[in-house]
């Protein structure tokens, strides 16, 4: 009986701690915790797209716009000093395609603003969209002339036949190094040097 007593008496404590809220805590699970990714910088290729040509104007490149790269380029002058040489630029921005050519995209001027730099950083001054080249055309950026004077600010849409020069010139601009920007000249006034001439 006092066997019995005493086990009664245990559980009536056991139940009382139980009640009172005494009894020790249950190990609880934490909640888990979720984890917000870091975003990276965006790399040189993969900075935002651009609408059209106009919107690429005031740029710094590089980087270059998303899935672009300068395909095509060459320094004009701004003067006749040897450190001068690459003062301006014209470039043509373009996509590689499924053939892995590029197709150019957009023609732009620009003003290189470190010619001290090691690599140039180009500030856009113009910007349009790159002529489309068919029947044997090529864009040709420098190596044209105008009037006869080889002048590096020249781009044309030209044809080469099997002579040093071609006047078969179908589109022409001229960048002006005062504004920065491209403007009409008369295509009889231009032809370009066939760079495979002789070879």
């Amino acid at each position: 009986m006092r066997a019995l007593a005493a086990s009664l008496v245990a559980t009536v404590v056991l139940s009382a701690c139980t009640r009172s809220g005494d009894a020790p805590p249950k190990p609880q699970t934490p909640a888990p915790v979720e984890r917000v990714a870091e975003t990276p910088p965006p790399a040189a290729d993969e900075v935002a797209e651009v609408g059209d040509a106009a919107s690429l104007i005031g740029r710094t490149l590089p980087p270059y716009p998303q899935g672009m790269s300068e395909v095509q380029g060459v320094c004009v002058p701004g003067g006749e000093q040897p450190e001068r040489i690459c003062d301006y630029g014209m470039a043509v921005l373009g996509r590689e395609a499924t053939d892995g050519t590029a197709v150019g995209v957009y023609l732009i001027a620009s003003a290189n603003t470190d010619p001290d730099a090691k690599q140039p950083v180009w500030r856009v001054t113009d910007a349009l969209d790159a002529p489309r080249a068919e029947g044997g055309q090529e864009l040709q950026l420098g190596g044209c002339r105008l009037d006869g004077d080889v002048r590096n600010e020249i781009v044309a849409l030209v044809r080469h036949g099997d002579q040093e020069y071609s006047a078969d010139v179908a589109w022409a601009k001229r960048l002006d190094i005062a504004s920065g920007k491209f403007l009409a000249v008369e295509l009889s006034r231009v032809d370009c040097v066939n760079a495979g001439y002789g070879v």
